[in-house]
């Protein structure tokens, strides 16, 4: 049961550690220790995987428009859109107020734009009702694989952040994938 709540698939018993409310998404600790293992396996064994930074833009109109409720509700309804974009060994991660994480397990970079397209057209083709009339979202989104030689965690996830950051002010594209290698391990000095 408890890997189900940690996978944002049963809100109903809400909190638990690792765990955000209200998405029941997982949380940024556990993204950042969950990517470290990502990084770890593709060191050990050369598989690829893959981070997509959402970010979504003017999400702070729907609070404002809608109230702290809507927001809550909008929040839980992304959760449950990027859940279903993923495969049950990935992950989702609730990073900020209005960021996400797709962690993509065994996924090759092409693959994992393929997943980001799909998130970022899923997100921005939604309409629904917020307040006193009719609200859209568009998300930005930037994709940085995990390879045998990527340093940790963080650098992983900045990197996809700074895409994702990048993506946002390319439009009409809104997606981005790292344009530079995340540095290995042993280039990293102390």
């Amino acid at each position: 049961m408890e890997s189900q709540i940690r996978q944002g698939l049963d809100l109903g018993t809400l909190p638990v550690l690792g765990c955000n409310p209200p998405t029941g998404l997982i949380d940024s600790q556990e993204a950042l220790e969950r990517v470290q293992q990502l990084v770890e396996s593709a060191e050990r064994t050369g598989v690829e995987h893959a981070v997509c930074y959402v970010d979504l833009d003017d999400f702070q109109r729907i609070n404002e428009r809608g109230g702290r409720v809507a927001g809550d509700w909008v929040l839980t309804e992304i959760g449950a859109r990027l859940l279903r974009h993923v495969r049950r060994q990935d992950a989702v991660a609730r990073m900020g107020s209005d960021e996400f994480a797709v962690l993509l397990e065994n996924t090759p970079l092409l693959e994992a734009i393929r997943i980001g397209r799909a998130i970022r057209d899923d997100l921005g083709g939604w309409n629904f009702v917020c307040g006193d009339g009719e609200c859209s979202l568009a998300a930005s989104v930037g994709v940085v694989p995990i390879l045998s030689d990527s340093s940790d965690a963080v650098e992983v996830l900045s990197a996809a952040d700074r895409a994702c950051h990048a993506a946002r002010e390319g439009y009409p594209a809104r997606l981005r994938v790292a344009t530079s290698r995340v540095l290995p391990r042993h280039a990293v000095s102390s």
